[in-house]
C-alpha cells in the first residue's frame, strides 16, 4: 500500500488534479509545437530538435540499428494519435492524460527497449499482464494509475478500470472483474463482461495492458510499486 504521506496526497485528489491540469495546458501547448515540427513521419526519434527530445535520452543501449518511431495517424478518425515504428510492429494510442506531452518518451522507451514492442492495435487475447512500467493503487475505490515511460499519471480512472487491473493482477484474467462489476451494479454476467471487454480494450490499446506471454522486464516488487505514483 501507499505510505501515509502518499495516501494523504491522494485522498485530495482533486486539488492535486486541478493543479496538474494546470500544467497539463502549459504541456498541449508545447505538444503542439512538436507535432508542427514532425513533418516528415519518417524521421527518427532520435533527430527531433533536443528542445523537445533529449538525443542522450533517446539513444538506447540495443544491439543493432536504432529504431525509428514515429508520430502517426489518428486512431479511427478521433481525436487521439498512434505512434508506431518504421522498423517493427509497436503500436499504440496516445492517451491525452498519461502520454500527449511526452510522446518523446515513448519513442525514447522504445528506441531504448526495442524487444519489449507489442502492437497494441490488435485484438488482445488472455491472459494479460501489467506491464512493468504502470505504477497503480487503488484510490477509493477508483484507479491511480502512472506510466512511468513519459511520468503522465491520472488519480480517478473509473470503478471498472480499477477491478480489471485487480482481476489481472490476480490470475491474468478478466473473470474476477466481471463478477465483481456484475455484483456491483446488479446485472447478468454478460453485459458486465460487454463492458469489461470493451474498457480493457481501451486500456491495452494505450500500452497500460500488455500479452502475459509477451517477454518483459521484471516487475517491480509490490513495495516498490505502492510508494508515491508522483515520485
Amino acid at each position: 500500500m501507499l505510505d501515509s504521506a502518499s495516501m494523504d496526497g491522494i485522498s485530495n485528489a482533486e486539488g492535486q488534479e486541478a493543479r496538474w491540469r494546470k500544467a497539463l495546458k502549459v504541456g498541449r501547448i508545447r505538444q503542439r509545437v512538436v507535432e508542427a515540427r514532425i513533418t516528415d513521419p519518417g524521421q527518427p526519434a532520435a533527430e527531433l530538435p533536443r528542445s523537445i527530445s533529449d538525443s542522450d535520452r533517446l539513444a538506447g543501449d540495443s544491439a543493432g540499428p536504432q529504431h525509428r518511431p514515429f508520430l502517426g495517424e489518428r486512431f479511427e478518425g478521433g481525436p487521439e494519435s498512434v505512434v508506431r515504428c518504421h522498423d517493427c510492429a509497436w503500436a499504440q494510442v496516445v492517451d491525452e492524460d498519461l502520454h500527449e506531452d511526452d510522446v518523446a518518451g515513448l519513442f525514447a522507451w522504445h528506441v531504448a527497449l526495442p524487444a519489449e514492442a507489442v502492437d497494441h492495435l490488435l485484438l488482445f487475447n488472455v491472459p494479460l499482464a501489467i506491464p512493468y512500467y504502470i505504477r497503480w493503487e487503488d484510490n477509493n475505490g477508483l484507479l491511480a494509475l502512472r506510466d512511468e515511460r513519459t511520468g503522465g499519471y491520472h488519480l480517478r480512472f473509473n470503478h471498472e478500470c480499477l477491478a480489471i487491473f485487480n482481476s489481472i493482477a490476480a490470475d491474468g484474467t478478466l473473470d474476477g472483474a466481471i463478477a465483481t462489476e456484475a455484483r456491483r451494479l446488479g446485472i447478468a454476467r454478460r453485459p458486465a463482461m460487454n463492458d469489461i471487454v470493451f474498457i480493457a480494450s481501451d486500456l491495452y490499446r494505450k500500452g497500460l495492458l500488455r500479452p502475459a506471454s509477451e517477454p518483459k522486464v521484471a516487475s517491480p516488487s509490490r513495495s516498490d510499486r505502492s510508494s508515491s505514483l508522483r515520485d
